[in-house]
Order: structure tokens, then C-alpha cells, then sequence
């Protein structure tokens, strides 16, 4: 499949899935973990690479603007730029607005690795990003900051998952992502980590 076309259908497959559904909410929203689901899935059998995805639910969606970003650590250090791919959008047609969220990062045959944000109804390209710190003969980790439900509250940024590489080759540890602690000392024990965040702030569309 040429890459042009390899990517074209990998956006259409993560945004694909949209629901609009009408329920009152003293909260922007919710964010849950997407438990096997089914793009999950498809990168495990494929071989192409980790996909964190969640179920988003926004209870105030045409007064809420929502941004998803990366940022990377390396050596225990911040890198540059801070935010290593971003997702911005919002102020829905409708009040409640229901769908799939995520981040992947694509591994090719050849070639760096892909990075790919998506929401309901709108996906970044699947790109490269400046300096990647990725080593691919190196261990690996990711995972979820959360086990259950949480609640989105505007202007508060969250820590929804992690990505890390190990220094060494033929070991990669344990780490703590549900504690602010734990993401800390991944941050400073792990090689390369990659944080996935977003912020949800309620906002007038006219201004």
C-alpha cells in the first residue's frame, strides 16, 4: 500500500467513529479508556506500532475548546519544542458531543517513526517529528494514567498517558503512571518519555 494511501485510510479509520448524544453534565466532559478496542487491536496484529485510545464525551461541546499535545523528555531533560505534536479544536455544532480520542506513533519498515493525534471528526497527518529520540533497537513501554472514568474540568491540563524507552537494551522497568510521583521518576530514570496531555476550557465562540 503506498504511504500516501496508508495514511489517508489510517485517518479515516481513528476519526470515523463520532456519536452525539444529549445528556446534562455539570462537567466539560469525561475520558475513559478505550479497553481493546478495535484500533487497538488492529495496530497489535498489524505490527504497526502503540496506539493509546480513549472514549471522550463533551457535555458542553459548542463552549469548549479541547487541546491534546505531546511533549518529550529526554535524559530527564524537557525537549525542544515543547510540544512535540498538538490537536487543537472545538465549539461543536452540537451541546454533547461523543467519540474516540488517541495517539499512535506508526513504525514503519524503514524509516522514523510517525506520530498521529485524533478526536472526533479531525486527526493530525501522521508526521515525523525534528530530532526524534527513538531508538527502535531499545525496549519500550506505554500505558494509561488512569483505570476508570475521569472528569474534565476547564482550564485544568491532565497527564493521560505515557510512552518511555529504556537506556538499555535488554531491559525495560515497571513504572507508576498513576501517580504524579511515579510519572516523575519515569521522567528521571527512563531514557525517552513521552507525555500525552490535554486541557479543556469552556469559552464564548464569539470571542
Amino acid at each position: 500500500m503506498g504511504k500516501a494511501l496508508f495514511c489517508t485510510a489510517l485517518i479515516f479509520l481513528l476519526v470515523s467513529c463520532n456519536v452525539s448524544v444529549s445528556v446534562d453534565d455539570e462537567h466539560l466532559g469525561t475520558l475513559s479508556h478505550e479497553k481493546e478496542s478495535g484500533q487497538e487491536k488492529m495496530f497489535k496484529e498489524m505490527n504497526m506500532g502503540i496506539l493509546l485510545t480513549y472514549n471522550l464525551r463533551l457535555t458542553k461541546a459548542d463552549e469548549t475548546w479541547v487541546n491534546v499535545w505531546v511533549e518529550g523528555y529526554q535524559d530527564g531533560k524537557p525537549m525542544s519544542p515543547s510540544k512535540l505534536t498538538e490537536l487543537s479544536y472545538g465549539f461543536a455544532m452540537n451541546e454533547v458531543e461523543e467519540g474516540n480520542m488517541g495517539f499512535g506513533i506508526i513504525q514503519p519498515a524503514e524509516g522514523e517513526e510517525l506520530f498521529s493525534l485524533y478526536a472526533p471528526g479531525i486527526a493530525s497527518a501522521p508526521r515525523r517529528i525534528s530530532n526524534n529520540p527513538l531508538d527502535s533497537e531499545k525496549p519500550y513501554g506505554w500505558g494509561y494514567t488512569m483505570d476508570d472514568e475521569i472528569t474534565l474540568e476547564s482550564g485544568e491540563t491532565k497527564v493521560i498517558g505515557a510512552y518511555y524507552q529504556s537506556g538499555k537494551k535488554d531491559e525495560i522497568r515497571s513504572v507508576d503512571l498513576k501517580t504524579e510521583e511515579g510519572i516523575e521518576r519515569m521522567i528521571t530514570d527512563e531514557n525517552v518519555v513521552l507525555l500525552l496531555k490535554m486541557k479543556v476550557e469552556q469559552r464564548d465562540p464569539e470571542n
